[in-house]
Order: C-alpha cells, then sequence, then structure tokens
C-alpha cells in the first residue's frame, strides 16, 4: 500500500496522471475555461470542441502553458455560427488570447456553440478594428461619383453633412461587425432638410439599415441632393 501511494505520488507531482488526453507534454497545455468548464486543445492545428453544457457564458479565459507560442489564440461561436464578440479592458476582438490579463467578457451572456483554436488566428489590426467599429454610409451617383459619409458609432444620434450640391441615386449602409447595434437604421435629407424616401427589393423607407443586403435606391434620383446623413439608435423601419 506504501509502495502503491509512493508510485502515485510521483506520478501527480511528474503531471503524467493530470495530462489531457491529446496533450503530449505539461508544455503544450491550451485550456479554454467557460464557466466550470475546462477545455484542452491540440497545438498546430485547427481544433474544435462543443461545451457541455453550453452556457449561456458571460467570461472565457485562455491559459497557455511555457512550450505553446505566446500569440496562440481561440474563437468562440454563437448558435448560428458566427463568432462572438469579447471584450477585456480596452481590447475588443472576435478571438482571445491568453496576455496573463485574465478573462475576456462577452457583452451579454450567450450561449456558445463551439470553441475553435488555431494557430492561423491573428489579434485583429488596429485598422481593421477601427472598421469594425463604425457604421459608414455611403452615397452613389453616376459611375464615377461615390462618397465616403463618414464614420458613425451607432451608440448615439450623429448628424454628418454632406458637402455635394449633385444628385445620388443610391445609399448604402455597412455596419462594422463590432457594432453592438446590428440594427442601427439612418436617414438622408435633402437641401430643403426633408427626409427621403428609398426602395429596396420590397421596402420602401425613410430610414435605412444594412442587414447585409446592399444598396437602397432613391425613389426620385435626378431630384435628390442630400444635405446631411443622419444615424440614430431610435430610428425604427416603417
Amino acid at each position: 500500500m506504501q509502495y502503491s501511494s509512493i508510485l502515485l505520488a510521483l506520478f501527480a507531482a511528474s503531471g503524467s496522471m493530470a495530462l489531457p488526453k491529446g496533450v503530449q507534454t505539461t508544455d503544450n497545455i491550451i485550456e479554454v475555461t467557460l464557466g466550470t468548464q475546462k477545455l484542452y486543445f491540440t497545438e498546430g492545428a485547427r481544433d474544435i470542441k462543443m461545451p457541455h453544457p453550453n452556457g449561456p457564458f458571460d467570461k472565457v479565459a485562455l491559459k497557455l502553458s511555457s512550450g505553446v507560442d505566446a500569440d496562440y489564440r481561440c474563437q468562440i461561436t454563437d448558435e448560428n455560427d458566427k463568432p462572438i464578440v469579447l471584450t477585456r479592458g480596452t481590447s475588443i476582438d472576435d478571438t482571445f488570447g491568453d496576455g496573463n490579463k485574465g478573462a475576456w467578457n462577452l457583452r451579454n451572456p450567450t450561449t456558445v456553440k463551439n470553441v475553435i483554436c488555431d494557430p492561423t488566428f491573428q489579434k485583429i489590426s488596429p485598422a481593421e478594428l477601427k472598421s469594425a467599429l463604425a457604421v459608414r454610409v455611403q452615397l452613389g451617383g453616376d459611375d464615377e461619383l461615390a462618397i465616403q459619409v463618414g464614420d458613425f458609432t451607432g451608440k448615439e444620434k450623429q448628424v454628418i453633412p454632406v458637402r455635394s450640391s449633385d444628385p445620388f441615386k443610391t445609399v448604402q449602409i455597412n455596419v462594422g461587425k463590432f457594432v453592438e447595434n446590428q440594427d442601427i437604421r439612418c436617414k438622408v435629407k435633402d437641401e430643403h432638410n426633408r427626409a427621403i424616401k428609398a426602395k429596396r427589393g420590397d421596402n420602401e423607407d425613410f430610414t435605412f439599415s444594412d442587414a447585409g443586403k446592399g444598396l437602397w435606391n432613391f425613389i426620385y434620383p435626378a431630384k435628390t441632393s442630400v444635405s446631411k446623413v443622419i444615424c440614430d439608435p431610435k430610428f425604427k423601419s416603417l
């Protein structure tokens, strides 16, 4: 009995009893914590695991042992296979690293379908982050005429003037993937401060959304001279 206890103590001390399946040494452990669950991943290849239970969760953390590339990153996806946006301090991303900085926060408690760790994942660049956090409005006219109105945050009402007397034919709203309010709508006003009506498919409205459906066409393009664009989280569809 004493001999067995000594062997067990030696195995435990060496880590050979604690290593998760697929992990070769204590130097290459990739550990993701969701709630009370700990999931372990194989380094060097895309590895996908499904948490059980699957939430909802409000935090996720990654811990890398010394033998793993310090820049290794993972991702969690929702029930629609969309990457979940995470925050940690001032950082915002849809992949998460270790960095010895603790857990990442989900904006809202969310059910997690998959946890993915992949050596090709990279931290978002400053330029990509700026674009991902912006609501961009583009006005189009003839082929040679297209202007970027500006960047809106989607958090509050914003008005941006348009300094062009040319008539426009279309408006397109592009909502960045990290904008919290993906349903944000914008309105375009003419030189007399009247809202301009546009159509997309069967929808006609005075406020316009992204929804991944492309351009809205002004009803009277030949007469549509734009003075300003307004984006407001209070705007609703007709």
